[in-house]
């Protein structure tokens, strides 16, 4: 963990940890497509020392199963604040809704992180209910973005709900 922690330590060299509006957001980066998630004591020491060293929020961004849900809930006595839906495409999951609103329950303000791609009118008014902030990751121009994510199409798909008025939304 010491090792960790250097490096965590380094990552903050030129960042002015006195910025006001700062946050932190943390996601393990062994962890990041893996299909590996993070003990509860290895993200509560984590984000702890985090804590400790920044004095700011901290988001918790990672694999999220129902089967650690409540674990992860725990976190709140930790001072967990936002928790950020991410990593894969969280919208593949069905039992995405159902994490959030647990989140939602213990007060943790989520978030969607999405490439957009299964945004769809049958879904985008739960997920506008469920997730206080929604960010779909754009990766360029329609050219770049399209190349970037092995999709033809992919960046009107994504960008769709942004220049279509939502209906009963």
């Amino acid at each position: 963990q010491d090792n960790l922690f250097e490096f965590l330590k380094s990552q903050f060299n030129g960042i002015d940890l006195s910025y006001q509006k700062l946050i932190i957001a943390y996601e393990p980066i062994w962890a990041i497509g893996t299909g590996i998630t993070p003990s509860i004591e290895q993200i509560d020491e984590t984000l702890s020392w985090l804590q400790n060293f920044t004095k700011k929020p901290v988001i918790y961004g990672g694999s999220v199963k129902p089967t650690n849900a409540q674990n992860i809930l725990e976190l709140k006595k930790a001072g967990i604040k936002f928790i950020i839906f991410s990593g894969g495409e969280p919208l593949v999951r069905k039992d995405i809704f159902e994490i959030a609103k647990k989140c939602q329950e213990e007060g943790i303000f989520t978030y969607l992180s999405t490439n957009g791609l299964y945004i769809n009118p049958g879904n985008v008014k739960r997920i506008i209910d469920t997730f206080g902030y929604i960010g779909i990751s754009i990766d360029g121009d329609e050219k770049t973005h399209d190349f970037f994510r092995g999709l033809k199409g992919s960046f009107k798909k994504s960008t769709f709900f942004r220049y279509t008025p939502l209906k009963n939304a």
